[in-house]
């Protein structure tokens, strides 16, 4: 899985010299570049990310919301001016993805419940696709984020006061206040 590799690839870099002197060992040092050759080469397909694949030739073109590709430029992997990443984007939020959902509250699905969900558009927001002002018009759950919401009318539909939710959102805007330089010292 893509996203899962990215994530992998991210603390690696993250931490790599902490994970040297902990085991005494340099061989970490230089394995999430590796990493990142290999998902380049591997897992781009027809000039942008697949999903997964099985290193065999056979790959998935699909996103998920809680692990979206729209998030590698903001964990530093990719450009997101890159033509792999527009190409990526471009898919994902096209009507050729099956879980991209028309409406009001145009969003994304997944397998696992095919509404739009709140994930998705802070994900939105971070990989600068969308302002933050974005998430003002979705009608929170009690002043709380939920896991999905209708694509027609932006009402909860599963997860009431979803932790994960909630706790991305407010990544996101803890994230977007320190890039426009609002509460630093």
């Amino acid at each position: 899985v893509t996203f899962n590799n990215v994530v992998l690839w991210y603390s690696l870099r993250t931490y790599s010299s902490r994970i040297e002197k902990l085991l005494g060992d340099r061989r970490y040092s230089s394995l999430h570049e590796r990493i990142k050759e290999d998902i380049m080469h591997r897992m781009v397909k027809d000039d942008m990310f697949s999903y997964s694949t099985d290193l065999e030739g056979n790959y998935e073109f699909y996103d998920d919301p809680t692990g979206s590709l729209l998030l590698l430029p903001y964990l530093g992997f990719i450009d997101r001016h890159s033509p792999v990443f527009r190409n990526t984007v471009r898919w994902v939020t096209s009507e050729r993805n099956e879980f991209m959902l028309k409406g009001k509250f145009r969003g994304l699905g997944n397998r696992h419940v095919r509404h739009p969900w709140i994930h998705w558009f802070v994900t939105e927001v971070l990989s600068g696709l969308e302002a933050p002002s974005a998430l003002a018009r979705i009608p929170m759950d009690d002043g709380l984020c939920c896991e999905t919401i209708s694509e027609k009318d932006g009402k909860c539909l599963t997860g009431i006061h979803f932790p994960g939710a909630s706790g991305f959102f407010a990544q996101a805007m803890i994230s977007n206040s320190e890039k426009n330089g609002i509460g630093k010292a």
